[in-house]
């Protein structure tokens, strides 16, 4: 603005500046036109002589009326409807980077959701939620029931309608969190084209033991116990007795949670039956209550929702979760500022996806997000020197992480336990804290799962995949030179022999004890009471709560409360969020080195990023074998199959790698 304004006072030239209209020569006697042509003369030659000062001016004038001309725009009508389209969320905690932010309106990350759910129950300016649901986002069972807690929330607050509108829930195929989500709305509409896919619960296990076997490939893969069976498909033809009576607790736990639920829905008939009688249309779905309406969106808004929400229809306005933010941070708080001494500071740290070593992958486009050791690490370092000058009070951790590299995992759990003994670690855990994500969670003095969260998975993989017999079925054959017969304890070109079996198999208890001697520590339990708990089995919120691997069941506001119990303060309103670590813009992308600093301080690296172990040498060797077999992974596991998070694949890198 000030270049643009300097280049107008250039351009414009001095006679054009004494001008003076001709009405205004017309009305005014000479005397006073010579007075206004001076006048501007003047004016000119004072902004000729203080460019700098009349540039200022200028430039603080038109933001002043450009920033009063947004908020006009975006002001908030006293009649609105806050449309909840499940399509513009990202269901994940990590908000994406600057870049696709910058070019994708999916901003709005799954906890920025409840927050602005959460203020609208006090926003009289709000008449209702229009919530969009069944366009087959992976929603997870652990945010599901967290979301469905917070619609209903809504609903015993302000008494006001919460409407569910689906075009179809599902078009080829089943989407139960969609309608399970829906069910905690006072209303559900539908056209009569769509259809409700709701139907009984199923897995099907695919494994590759036979296939690998024709192939020549060999995975000498070791497993702490029975029940630990993300490497299944590569060791077996069929589920086995431990691995089958998992996968069934997990249809019947979600099953029953889903017909808990529905139960509390007035108008459903037969909820016992509800699933096993699916799929229906939208007229069995109305008649079974699936369905409280039939109509396209138009129709339902100009017909029926002027009579629920007691507004008429002209004077109802509907604001995206978007629009609405803006209001909610009014009324929530806004984003924290180095300045703001008022309220006590909670930092707020996540870990999301596959554990690796190395730096942390953020989520690009429809990548999801993971947690690297290195970037682990930092960010728990940074929050350390953060409470060590007395800018933070407190620590909130959102874990949503099946787990992977067992080394990264305790390396990020040293420091989280470093930090609880200075000040209060609170963790939320979303759809799964399993295997070493939750390794990560065990520092905290309170633990807060979701009902239906996958928790536990105490166990670990171990091993590495062998090529040997590929190369011979391909006619190629191999040749080494070796000092010691364990000098090919990593190389995928050899299997285990007896000594290096040894020595793998004592390094798989070395870390499925040393899991188990932190589990038992941190929650105050013997040796014998967690090896009971453990062998790899994994339980839902309800049960890790009941067996003492979790402390709460709740969701993240739920997490949040019990940080402001910690800090003895009334609720977590008097609570200042503070995101760590700060989220990196445009300027630090391309290159903006003062903006590329002031975000990286955060990301220190405790050691450098770029060691290169004897197993990343392994897997080197192979290159893209590891992200195809966690494809394949993530296919074959009952996570994926229940729109549950894949907390199955663990298995990141099958080449000689611990994984927790």
């Amino acid at each position: 603005l000030k270049l643009q304004f300097l280049y107008l006072i250039g351009m414009w030239g001095e006679p054009k500046m004494a001008w003076v209209p001709t009405w205004a020569c017309d009305a005014w006697d000479a005397p006073r036109v010579a007075a206004a042509r001076q006048a501007c003369a003047d004016g000119y030659a004072w902004v000729c002589d203080h460019p700098y000062y009349a540039s200022t001016a200028a430039t603080v004038v038109l933001s002043g009326a450009r920033r009063g001309a947004r908020r006009y725009r975006n002001r908030l009508p006293k009649q609105t409807m806050l449309e909840v389209d499940l399509d513009t969320v990202q269901f994940m905690e990590t908000r994406k980077d600057a870049l696709y932010r910058s070019f994708y309106k999916k901003k709005e990350t799954f906890t920025s959701v409840l927050n602005v759910l959460e203020a609208a129950e006090s926003d009289a300016r709000v008449k209702g939620l229009m919530v969009r649901v069944g366009r087959g986002k992976p929603l997870g069972a652990g945010r599901a029931s967290e979301l469905r807690a917070a619609l209903q929330r809504y609903h015993k607050k302000t008494k006001q309608p919460v409407v569910c509108y689906a075009d179809s829930f599902g078009e080829s195929g089943p989407v139960l969190t969609d309608y399970w989500v829906a069910s905690a709305c006072t209303h559900v509409v539908m056209p009569s084209c769509g259809q409700v896919n709701v139907t009984a619960l199923q897995a099907t296990g695919v494994f590759f033991k036979s296939l690998l076997a024709k192939l020549g490939v060999a995975p000498n893969i070791l497993t702490r116990r029975a029940h630990k069976t993300a490497a299944n498909p590569f060791l077996e033809d069929r589920y086995t007795d431990e691995h089958r009576a998992q996968v069934g607790m997990v249809l019947e736990t979600l099953g029953a949670e889903v017909r808990r639920d529905l139960k509390e829905r007035a108008p459903l008939k037969d909820a016992d039956t509800v699933l096993e009688d699916g799929p229906y249309t939208a007229a069995a779905a109305m008649e079974r209550g699936l369905v409280d309406y039939i109509h396209h969106l138009d129709d339902f808004v100009d017909d029926v929702l002027p009579g629920l929400t007691g507004v008429k229809k002209e004077e109802l306005a509907f604001r995206s979760l978007a629009a609405y933010a803006p209001h909610a941070a009014k009324h929530y708080g806004k984003a924290a500022r180095p300045w703001d001494t008022r309220k006590p500071k909670v930092a707020e740290v996540v870990f999301e996806g596959r554990i690796h070593e190395g730096a942390s992958k953020k989520p690009l486009g429809y990548n999801g997000a993971s947690i690297g050791g290195d970037t682990g690490v930092a960010q728990l370092k940074a929050v350390r020197a953060a409470v060590a000058k007395k800018q933070v009070q407190a620590v909130l951790v959102r874990v949503d992480s099946g787990g992977g590299s067992a080394l990264a995992s305790m390396r990020v759990h040293h420091q989280l336990q470093k930090l609880a003994a200075a000040v209060p670690v609170v963790v939320s855990c979303a759809n799964v804290a399993g295997s070493g994500g939750y390794l990560i969670a065990l520092p905290a003095r309170r633990l807060f799962v979701n009902p239906t969260t996958i928790a536990g998975s105490i166990g670990v993989i171990n091993g590495k995949v062998s090529f040997h017999g590929l190369l011979e079925n391909l006619g190629a054959s191999q040749d080494e030179v070796k000092t010691a017969d364990n000098a090919t304890y990593f190389s995928p070109l050899h299997p285990y022999g007896s000594g290096n079996r040894a020595r793998v198999e004592a390094m798989t208890d070395h870390v499925y004890g040393d899991f188990k001697n932190l589990v038992a520590a941190a929650r105050g339990k013997t040796a014998e009471e967690v090896e009971a708990l453990a062998q790899g089995q994994i339980y839902f919120g309800r049960d890790a709560v009941a067996r003492g691997l979790a402390t709460d069941l709740g969701g993240y506001h739920d997490a949040l409360s019990a940080v402001a119990e910690e800090l003895k303060l009334p609720s977590r309103h008097a609570l200042h969020v503070v995101p760590y670590p700060r989220a990196r813009g445009l300027a630090a992308l391309f290159g903006n080195k003062a903006a590329r600093n002031r975000a990286d301080r955060e990301r220190a690296a405790a050691g450098a990023a770029c060691d290169i172990s004897l197993s990343a040498l392994a897997i080197a060797h192979i290159p893209g074998f590891a992200e195809v077999a966690e494809q394949v992974l993530q296919r074959t596991a009952i996570y994926n199959e229940l729109s549950l998070s894949p907390g199955a694949a663990t298995l990141a890198s099958p080449l000689a790698a611990t994984h927790a």
